[in-house]
């Protein structure tokens, strides 16, 4: 089987391309032909020499407007004729036409963006989108259980068979076997015994600044930790002067963007993770991939019961109640200064191989025998 994955845009700021990466290998591994329609870019060219050097890549560059970018992807499916084309992210620069008529169409989805999106004509647009692709695609790939729910419902709403796959993110088993070679600077630089990680966007929509009212609480009554925040976003020259002021340089730290070859040493030198959500459908509908990062490295992860975070832990998590600072004292605490990684689920089955194995089950059942 010949699988297409249509991507866009640049993998350090789109997830979605992590699942196109992602999947390849173990496909590969499995005897497929993969395919990558890709942005023309040094992190994607980097990404796919790391993750899945045998996958046929075709790249693209990016065009001023979407229409021409899409014809272009739209040429290259036509004359490589996959037996399917996954579309990771339906948009409008990924949804491209049908190939041949016996080619199945297959829409990824990590989000609902009428469920956050805020201009009304853009918010319109996106309603009638979501609605389009019940009709556009054959089978839909859904990474969260309420995006599952979300497009089963609406299918046999419309008479169609809910052709509908739950496959959350993933982590690569390359972030465990990259060598961690900044561990050794980390721990000269960071002295403290105790370290958090949180790796995200610096808004105050995703924790940021809950975050560091709480990280301020626990230093004063601690003198055994330090805070490593990666990553970036509107909020860090205020969150900077406010840690400034604070005087408390020395002990949380906005590090910025981490590049990925070098997550395995912070995520090897934390002694525990936070992932902050907010009770939203925009938080409810989307797969936080960091989670399955964090997962990987088997230490406490902190986090709210709300959607894909209450799939994976369960009622084993290490929880809060979204925007209860007091609360998120209490379970980064817990996490700190008690044992709760042996109640961690197996990292194993939350890797791309295990999606690639689940997806090819559930294919060969709705569709063909491989």
């Amino acid at each position: 089987m010949h699988i297409a994955f249509v991507t866009f845009g640049n993998y350090s700021k789109f997830p979605t391309l992590k699942r196109a990466t992602g999947m390849a290998a173990p496909l590969l591994k499995a005897g497929h032909v993969v395919s990558l329609l890709l942005e023309d870019s040094e992190d994607n060219r980097q990404k796919v020499g790391n993750e899945c050097p045998g996958a046929q890549v075709f790249y693209h560059k990016r065009s001023p407007k979407p229409r021409g970018e899409r014809s272009a992807k739209n040429e290259t499916l036509r004359q490589i004729r996959p037996d399917v084309v996954w579309i990771c992210a339906v948009g409008a620069r990924t949804w491209v036409r049908r190939p041949h008529k016996n080619c199945l169409m297959i829409a990824d989805h990590s989000e609902l963006p009428s469920a956050f999106v805020k201009k009304p004509l853009r918010k319109l647009y996106e309603y009638l989108c979501e609605w389009g692709h019940l009709w556009s695609f054959d089978a839909h790939v859904c990474a969260s259980r309420y995006l599952e729910a979300f497009y089963s419902k609406r299918m046999r709403k419309v008479g169609q068979r809910p052709r509908v796959h739950y496959s959350p993110y993933a982590f690569n088993q390359l972030l465990l076997d990259e060598a961690p070679v900044l561990l050794p600077q980390l721990q000269a630089d960071y002295t403290k015994p105790k370290t958090v990680v949180y790796m995200g966007g610096f808004w105050e929509n995703y924790g940021f600044w809950d975050m560091l009212h709480v990280f301020r609480q626990l230093l004063a009554e601690r003198d055994d930790l330090q805070f490593l925040m990666l990553g970036k976003g509107p909020e860090k020259d205020a969150g900077q002067k406010w840690i400034q002021k604070n005087g408390l340089a020395d002990r949380i730290h906005l590090v910025g963007y981490a590049p990925e070859e070098h997550l395995s040493s912070y995520f090897t030198f934390a002694d525990a993770f936070i992932c902050p959500l907010r009770r939203t459908l925009q938080d409810i509908a989307r797969c936080p991939s960091k989670l399955y990062m964090y997962l990987a490295f088997r230490r406490p992860i902190v986090t709210c019961p709300i959607g894909e975070a209450e799939q994976i832990f369960g009622e084993n998590g290490l929880y809060y109640e979204p925007g209860d600072r007091a609360d998120l004292k209490r379970a980064l605490e817990d996490a700190l200064y008690s044992d709760r990684q042996s109640e961690l689920p197996e990292p194993e089955a939350h890797n791309w191989e295990a999606r690639a194995e689940s997806f090819l089950e559930w294919f060969s059942q709705n569709f063909l025998k491989l």
